[in-house]
């Protein structure tokens, strides 16, 4: 059962950033979460720029996303996190609109790796390889632009 993008609002989450359901699933988007990167992390999201919004259902964050506000319009998405057992549920959709919609809808940056490129690419981002970055790992640059947003 997909969820519409439009029907769960966004929640910020800068004040629950020590829940211990938010720190899971930013641990979750991260490469090697050791604790000390992980706090890292956290206070990131509570300088001006950055945002984190996340959804939940039923009283509970089954995702999150969390941006980098470069210009006016414009972000890089730094982290998103869909609860394993709510996966293929439209949530990282909706996650992609809520960020969206906070801009004003102009232009949505990701680097990810290859398993994310599909999930990208069915969001309306275009991709280009950025090569391998780290031995044996290649990146690639996730686009959205205003056309593919609104």
């Amino acid at each position: 059962m997909r969820i519409p993008c439009n029907e769960t609002p966004g929640l910020d989450l800068r004040t629950r950033l020590y829940e211990p359901a938010v720190l899971e699933l930013l641990a979750s988007a991260m490469g090697f979460p050791t604790a000390e990167r992980l706090e890292q992390v956290r206070a990131r999201y509570q300088e001006a720029g950055w945002h984190l919004l996340g959804i939940e259902q039923e009283g509970r964050l089954v995702g999150l996303i969390g941006l980098q506000v470069t210009a006016p319009g414009q972000a890089i998405i730094q982290h998103i996190a869909v609860a394993a057992d709510a996966r293929r549920l439209g949530i990282g959709r909706m996650l992609i609109g809520q960020a969206a919609a906070m801009l004003g809808g102009r232009r949505l940056t990701a680097a990810t790796d290859a398993e994310a490129v599909g999930f990208y690419q069915r969001c309306g981002f275009t991709v280009q390889s950025l090569g391998e970055k780290y031995p044996g790992v290649e990146r690639f640059l996730c686009t959205r632009d205003d056309e593919a947003i609104k």
